[in-house]
């Protein structure tokens, strides 16, 4: 689905589930912001005295944030995912920030701060944070320094703050480049954070404030846009995947983790997360495993599932059917709660041997040494222990083979 960026009628629409009257409420109230700020900030040209205009425009801005966050709240009713939920209080701090600013640079600057502290948790509930990004954040945090060294002429206390606010910016920017729906925001956001001091440092004229308000109101109105996407958990993170181990170990059911997380829990690469899971469970506990999935409300990603009797071999698929097992069928499924999910049926024999359903359906034979498990953070992980070559090929990709 591709991120909506200015939402037509139809958008908000189908947003809203056929009710026009909030639909249309909601596309007022953009308009009604939009128009507002257009008007303050044309009209802030054939002001002369800017003195008896700051109230005026002081309100201004406040009612175009306020009428835009209004709408993200209404959309935020419709599409109740945790990334908005935590989206609300990030853009009501920067509503506050955006006034208190006229007043006191510090002060505001601690609001924008927390403000990004929310949108940051927003972002990685929601996204697959990839090695460059970090890159991205340190090369960028670098130049903050910099910047802060050469404008106060050394380490000062004031140039601290302004590192750590600084700091904070860059990572909610670059945190955000492989979130599809806050991309752009966080560029944007970045830019106006750059402008902004630039034109406090340089330069501090009508033309650069117009400049910078519009930089800085356009990612404003693109998050409160963000709420109208409907976007899903792109990530599976350390406390995903304890969470999951948590509701096996109450139910009972034993289930081994496969994939990147398998290799990667085995291997030692601790990373922080993972775009998905992959779990293989025994086909003998199909039914308690089932109600897991419908607990935590995963929905099935499959149109069909093919068997595995058509894709795998078939020698291995006579015998799950002898042993009265489900037919070997591997599924994909979605939950809000924990994100993507591959299912990897296994069929056992009594001597602890396997046949397992790779994600492509494909029938493999596993040793009773391949089931495997591990302690991490105080709780035993069952995995699925490398060795075939075939299996880590197609589950964890050819970055954990030879």
């Amino acid at each position: 689905m591709k991120p909506v960026y200015f939402p037509t009628l139809q958008n908000l629409y189908d947003h809203f589930k056929g009710n026009k009257t909030l639909a249309r409420a909601a596309f007022a109230l953009f308009l009604a912001g939009i128009a507002v700020f257009v008007f303050n900030n044309t009209y802030l040209f054939f002001v002369e005295d800017e003195a008896t205009y700051f109230y005026p425009r002081l309100v201004m801005r406040f009612i175009v944030s306020f009428l835009w966050l209004i709408a993200a709240i209404l959309g935020t009713r419709y599409n109740r995912t945790k990334r908005n939920i935590l989206l609300l209080p990030a853009l009501t701090l920067y509503m506050i920030a955006d006034v208190v600013v006229m007043f006191s640079i510090p002060a505001s600057a601690a609001f924008y701060g927390c403000g990004h502290l929310f949108l940051i948790a927003a972002i990685l509930e929601t996204t697959y944070i990839r090695r460059y990004q970090y890159v991205v954040t340190l090369l960028l945090t670098l130049v903050v320094i910099a910047i802060m060294v050469w404008y106060f002429k050394g380490i000062t206390l004031v140039g601290a703050f302004g590192i750590i606010y600084g700091f904070i910016c860059v990572s909610a920017m670059s945190l955000s480049l492989s979130n599809r729906f806050y991309c752009i925001g966080g560029i944007v956001f970045l830019i106006s954070d750059i402008a902004g001091f630039a034109r406090v440092a340089l330069m501090n004229n009508k033309i650069t404030y117009v400049i910078t308000t519009f930089i800085y109101y356009l990612s404003i109105f693109l998050l409160c846009i963000s709420v109208y996407n409907e976007s899903k958990k792109q990530a599976v993170t350390w406390g995903d995947l304890i969470r999951v181990f948590q509701g096996f170990e109450k139910k009972n059911l034993r289930v081994w983790l496969a994939g990147r997380w398998g290799m990667g829990i085995i291997l030692k690469k601790r990373e922080f997360m993972y775009e998905k899971l992959d779990l293989a469970y025994d086909t003998a506990d199909e039914a308690h495993f089932s109600a897991w999935l419908k607990e935590n409300k995963y929905e099935a990603l499959d149109a069909s599932v093919q068997s595995a009797s058509g894709a795998g071999s078939g020698e291995f698929a006579a015998e799950a059917g002898a042993a009265g097992a489900a037919p070997l069928t591997a599924g994909h499924y979605y939950s809000e709660k924990f994100g993507h999910l591959t299912v990897l049926p296994c069929t056992f024999r009594p001597d602890g041997s396997a046949i397992l359903v790779s994600e492509h359906n494909k029938a493999l034979e596993m040793d009773a040494d391949y089931f495997k498990d591990t302690l991490v953070l105080r709780r035993r992980i069952y995995c699925l222990a490398p060795g075939g070559k075939e299996l880590i090929r197609e589950a964890a990709g050819s970055r954990f083979t030879d």
